[in-house]
């Protein structure tokens, strides 16, 4: 058994996804990645179907420490098949992980003048 998830990866600058796709297919040789091009936003790494993928923060400090990624910030979205989501941030080999806030607003104020 395990855990599956959704990864959709970004690069800025964004001409380094290529190098990116080539460097993810070399390290995680048994997934298959894609890579898209939106017309209204950003160029995108994904996988078409929810995988198993542990290793991911070791393998992003890996390839965000090549020396032809210097400086990029690499973002990696996850959703996970409970629907918890996070961000992995990589850059110069180190990562930060952050999740989502809730943050609830207070009562409106229409309804605290009746």
């Amino acid at each position: 058994m395990g855990y599956y998830s959704d990864y959709v990866l970004r690069i800025e600058p964004e001409d380094k996804t290529t190098f990116l796709l080539e460097a993810l297919k070399c390290i995680t040789d048994n997934i298959d990645w894609l890579s898209y091009k939106s017309p209204i936003d950003s160029e995108y790494i994904y996988i078409e179907e929810s995988i198993k993928w542990y290793e991911h923060e070791e393998d992003l400090i890996k390839i965000s420490s090549l020396i032809d990624l210097k400086d990029c910030l690499i973002t990696c979205s996850i959703k996970g098949e409970d629907g918890e989501e996070s961000k992995v941030y990589a850059r110069n080999g180190k990562v930060d992980i952050v999740y989502p806030e809730i943050i609830w607003r207070a009562p409106s104020e229409e309804l605290m003048r009746s």
